[in-house]
C-alpha cells in the first residue's frame, strides 16, 4: 500500500510540476516568436514529456532498462488514442481543418522505425541513445518546415531570466519525483511479480500523461487547437525517440525481447492508423472522440488477452 501510495503522489507531482514547467516554456517561446502550431509540437510537447525523460534517465542509471522504454513507450499509445479521444469530451470538438496531419504521418513513421531498428538487438547503447535524440532533432526541424510565424511578446530581460530559473526549478522538481515513481514501480514488481514494463506500459504511462491531457484541453479551451492537437502527436514522436534515447546516453541499458518484437510495431501501427484517421476526418469531435477511445481500451484487453504482457 505504501508503494502504491508513493507511485500516485509522484505521478501527481510530475504531472503538477510538468505542468508549470510547461506554462513558462510556452510563454518564453512566445517571447522568441516561435510558431503556434511549433509550440504545440515541439515546447508544449517537450514540457508535457518532462516525466518521461526523468523516468527515462533514471531508471536507466538505475538500471531498470524496462521501466524506461515501458513508460515512454505506454505514453505514445496514451497520447496518441487516449488522450486525443478524451479532449472532444474535456473541452469541445476541434477543427483540424488547418493542421496539416498528413505531413505528421511520414514523421511518425520514421520515428518509430529509427526506434525499431537501433534497439532490434535488445539493448540500447550510448550511441543508439544519441541517435535517437538526433532524429527527433531532424524530425522536429521538418515539423517546423511550413509553419507560420506568431507575433512576439515584448518581456523585459529580468523577466525572461526570472522564467528560466523558476522553469529549471519546476525541472528539478518533476526530477524528484520521476525517482520516487522509479522506486515505486520496482518494489510493487518485486512485491507483486508482475513485470516492470507491464506496470509502467499501462500504469505509470497514464499518470505520466496527464500532462499532455491538462495542457491540450486548457490550449482548446483558449481557441488554440493547434497546441492541443500538436502536443499530443508531437508528444508521441517526442516519446519514440528523445525520451527513450535520453537514459541510455547516460547509461546503457538492455531490454526485454517483447519491445522490439511485439510492442513496438504495434504502437506504431496505432499510432500512424489515429493519423490517417484524423487526415480522413479532419475533425475531432465526439464521435471520433469514442473511436479513439475505444482504440486505447481494445489494444489494452488485446495486449492483456494474447498474454503479451
Amino acid at each position: 500500500m505504501l508503494e502504491v501510495i508513493t507511485l500516485i503522489i509522484s505521478v501527481v507531482g510530475m504531472g503538477y510540476f510538468g505542468n508549470k514547467a510547461v506554462e513558462r516554456a510556452e510563454h518564453l517561446a512566445l517571447v522568441f516568436g516561435v510558431p503556434t502550431i511549433f509550440i504545440g509540437l515541439f515546447v508544449v510537447s517537450i514540457g508535457t514529456d518532462l516525466p518521461e525523460v526523468f523516468n527515462s534517465i533514471v531508471s536507466s542509471v538505475l538500471g531498470h532498462g524496462d521501466i524506461n522504454v515501458g513508460d515512454s513507450l505506454g505514453s505514445c499509445l496514451v497520447q496518441i488514442s487516449l488522450v486525443l479521444g478524451l479532449l472532444p469530451f474535456l473541452a469541445s470538438k476541434v477543427d483540424m481543418k488547418n493542421i496539416n496531419i498528413w505531413a505528421l504521418i511520414p514523421i511518425t513513421l520514421i520515428a518509430f522505425l529509427s526506434l525499431f531498428i537501433l534497439i532490434s538487438d535488445g539493448s540500447i547503447t550510448r550511441l543508439d541513445g544519441f541517435l535517437l535524440i538526433s532524429t527527433f532533432f531532424v524530425l522536429a526541424y521538418l515539423m517546423r518546415r511550413g509553419t507560420h510565424k506568431i507575433e512576439r511578446i515584448i518581456e523585459k530581460r529580468n523577466q525572461v531570466i526570472k522564467n528560466s530559473i523558476i522553469l529549471i526549478l519546476h525541472f528539478a522538481m518533476v526530477g524528484f519525483f520521476a525517482y520516487l515513481a522509479i522506486d515505486s514501480i520496482v518494489s510493487l514488481s518485486g512485491r507483486s511479480n508482475i513485470p516492470e514494463f507491464f506496470i509502467s506500459f499501462f500504469v505509470t504511462s497514464i499518470g505520466t500523461s496527464l500532462p499532455e491531457l491538462a495542457v491540450s484541453t486548457v490550449a482548446i479551451r483558449r481557441g488554440k487547437p493547434e497546441i492541443a492537437v500538436g502536443n499530443a502527436i508531437g508528444s508521441t514522436i517526442f516519446d519514440a525517440t528523445f525520451s527513450i534515447g535520453i537514459g541510455p546516453l547516460i547509461a546503457p541499458i538492455s531490454i526485454t525481447a517483447v519491445f522490439v518484437d511485439i510492442l513496438i510495431p504495434f504502437v506504431a501501427f496505432v499510432s500512424l492508423f489515429v493519423l490517417f484517421f484524423l487526415a480522413l476526418r479532419k475533425k475531432l469531435g465526439k464521435l471520433e472522440g469514442v473511436v479513439l477511445i475505444f482504440l486505447y481500451l481494445l489494444s489494452y484487453f488485446a495486449l492483456v488477452y494474447f498474454g503479451i504482457v
